[in-house]
């Protein structure tokens, strides 16, 4: 997957970068917006925090099921997503939104095998 960096509120969405284990597609980027509870700026963290904010994810422009996403380390978001069942064989874009905002939709690419 390529670098992203979107803006939102003045944060920056920025970097999916993807695993897939066991079924489930990892995605860890920057910029998704504050943890419930907040993560202290500044300082080591180390727990899995949930955004405040809704995450979404489309895969090959179809939803996608979000299990979680949230704060993992300092400054750094977790996403686990299902890739649906009907995406097609090929490379299928991904997409990231919240608040309104979403990754490029060009150039985040993973490869199905169904």
């Amino acid at each position: 997957m390529h670098a992203v960096s979107e803006e939102i509120g003045g944060n920056s969405i920025c970097c999916l970068i993807v695993q897939l284990h066991r079924g489930m597609l990892i995605l860890w980027g920057t910029g998704f917006g504050p943890a419930n509870p907040a993560v202290p700026a500044g300082q080591v963290f180390s727990g899995a925090n949930p955004l405040s904010n809704t995450v979404t994810v489309a895969i090959g422009g179809q939803n996608a099921q979000v299990d979680f996403a949230g704060v993992v380390g300092a400054g750094l978001v977790q996403i686990n997503v299902h890739v649906p069942s009907s995406t097609n064989n090929g490379d299928a874009g991904v997409v990231a939104s919240v608040g309104g905002v979403s990754t490029q939709t060009a150039g985040n690419m993973i490869s199905v095998h169904n």
